[in-house]
């Protein structure tokens, strides 16, 4: 979803405007960063919001942790500002606040400046290929590159007047809800595939009172699971069942599997 996501940010940010008007803002006058550091215990706060809870390319916090177990000072952030993972840019992860929490200290909490930037528009332009190319390329370190806040301050970049903000806003938010619901429904067809395959493979099969407990994983689904199997059954490797015969390339990124089965 992401990268036709910030193809289509970028194209209706370059494309669609007249630039003539485009004005040169450095980043620290379109954005406040908020450093209110809090100790998660006495914050008053239960939500934690870390970097592994950013998804690359989405602008939504689909999942979090508590502030309970949490060690040492965090960034306190507040509904509506914006959570930016200045470690490792090239994931490309900023999301939306929907609800006051505690932020990781490897982000940073940025905050809209309503005068020069429309608070609607500015999610997309930090989605947009032209903010991440600035921002992977100033990031330092090998292991975990990280954005230094004083040297993203001073980077430039040229965007659109108010109202021209306003007509791209409309037009991304529109298309942004749109590719959200398809990802969500994607989600569920995967689940409920996954979950067809299993009872497809394990209907007929009866009951029986002595079961091995096996760990594996199915194919459709990212997380480990104890499964129950029937004395009997045993784990192979999908190369052990089938053998691609050809790889046909369709376009960039895609190909078509020919298998078949082994005798």
């Amino acid at each position: 979803m992401n990268e036709v996501l910030e193809m289509n940010i970028t194209k209706a940010i370059e494309n669609k405007t007249d630039k003539a008007k485009w004005v040169k803002w450095k980043f620290s006058d379109l954005v406040e960063n908020i450093v209110e550091k809090v100790v998660p215990q006495d914050s008053g706060l239960e939500h934690y919001i870390g970097l592994e809870h950013l998804d690359s390319g989405s602008l939504k916090i689909k999942r979090f942790g508590k502030t309970a177990s949490l060690i040492g000072d965090k960034l306190k952030i507040y509904k509506g500002d914006l959570i930016f993972a200045k470690r490792n840019a090239y994931l490309k992860r900023v999301s939306i606040a929907d609800f006051d929490a505690v932020a990781s200290a490897h982000s940073m909490v940025l905050r809209p400046k309503p005068k020069n930037v429309l608070p609607e528009f500015l999610p997309f332009f930090l989605l947009s290929e032209m903010f991440w190319e600035k921002a992977i390329e100033i990031s330092v370190g090998s292991l975990s590159p990280t954005i230094n806040w004083k040297v993203l301050a001073k980077q430039e970049f040229l965007l659109p007047p108010k109202d021209q903000q306003v007509k791209l806003a409309e037009l991304l938010w529109a298309m942004y809800d749109v590719i959200e619901k398809e990802d969500g429904l994607l989600k569920q067809l995967e689940t409920n595939i996954n979950s067809f395959i299993w009872q497809v493979f394990t209907s007929h099969i009866n009951r029986v009172s002595n079961k091995n407990i096996l760990k594996c994983k199915s194919l459709f689904q990212t997380k480990w699971e104890n499964r129950e199997f029937p004395i009997g059954w045993k784990t192979m490797k999908l190369s052990d069942v089938i053998s691609i015969l050809k790889m046909v390339l369709l376009k960039d990124n895609e190909t078509i599997l020919v298998s078949r089965s082994f005798e």
